[in-house]
């Protein structure tokens, strides 16, 4: 939401297409780039602890933002930058936050994308043992509903 907020943002402040797809473009280039050693750097610091700063980045850029705005003195080259920044911490947000919820659900409920996998999973070996020579339907093992 935030980055379809930034690009009408250009589009209403500038009036370039062209600048609103730069800013696109430097909301998501840099959080690319460094999404390979995201992950070691979540497990290694800590989930909780990245995720709060990129809210606190995320807080600061879009303060920023705002205030050069009002004030008048926001160039297109600053927002450029200030989108760059943010970008460079949001991917520890994106993939923090989906790593926490095996984490936050309790064992005994499970999640959803946890049952349809283990439920699609055992629809395949039940159905990978039915078709072996050997095995009869009955003696197959039906997968668990949930």
């Amino acid at each position: 939401m935030v980055a379809i907020a930034i690009v009408l943002f250009t589009l209403g402040q500038f009036g370039s297409p062209t600048l609103a797809g730069v800013v696109t473009l430097a909301l998501t280039l840099p959080g690319l780039l460094v999404s390979p050693i995201a992950g070691a750097l979540l497990d290694r610091h800590g989930r909780m602890r990245l995720v709060q700063l990129d809210y606190v980045v995320a807080l600061v850029a879009l303060s920023l933002i705002a205030i050069l705005s009002l004030a008048g003195v926001l160039e297109p080259w600053l927002l450029i930058l200030i989108a760059t920044v943010s970008s460079l911490t949001a991917i520890l947000s994106q993939t923090g936050l989906r790593s926490l919820f095996p984490v936050i659900v309790p064992e005994h409920l499970g999640s959803g994308s946890m049952r349809s996998t283990r439920t699609a999973t055992s629809s395949r070996r039940s159905s990978d043992r039915r078709s072996r020579p050997g095995w009869s339907r009955s003696s197959a093992v039906r997968p668990r509903c949930w």
